[in-house]
């Protein structure tokens, strides 16, 4: 297994991610206060005004869903770096293991037991992330034996 290239994967996965709740989301989430608390507030809203121009033209999907599938992925694939071809089962339990607490905390916000919005497209990002860790992990596995 290529361990460079997956953590490759999972390093730009995490950052794609994250830019796009840092360039997209509102600012009344919790990580915007914690950027000020730490001085990277002015960072943060350079990066927020660079974004505002191509805002409009982006499918709600990718700023509120994406994310969430790219995490997952993310997780996944370091998982599977990390495990190697030896643990690629333990590496997929793993992933798996956070795909169900995407997935649970969807449920739990569609009967207000939780704070935030149910939303299919979630659940569908949580997968779509979970089925890319088992084909790229699948493909270094073949790979390497």
């Amino acid at each position: 297994m290529n361990s460079k290239l997956t953590f490759l994967a999972s390093s730009l996965s995490l950052l794609a991610g994250g830019l796009l709740y840092l360039c997209f989301r509102p600012e009344s989430l919790v990580m915007f206060k914690w950027a000020k608390i730490v001085g990277l507030y002015p960072a943060v809203f350079e990066l927020r005004m660079q974004g505002t121009a191509v805002a409009p033209s982006l499918p709600e999907w990718l700023i509120f869903s994406a994310p969430n599938g790219l995490w997952v992925f993310s997780f996944g694939v370091l998982m599977v770096s990390l495990w190697g071809v030896s643990g690629f089962s333990v590496a997929v339990a793993w992933a798996v293991a956070l795909w169900a607490v995407g997935i649970g905390s969807e449920i739990m916000q569609g009967f207000g037991l939780v704070s935030g919005v149910f939303d299919v497209a979630d659940m569908i990002a949580y997968t779509i992330g979970l089925l890319g860790v088992l084909l790229f992990g699948s493909r270094e596995e073949k790979y390497e034996l």
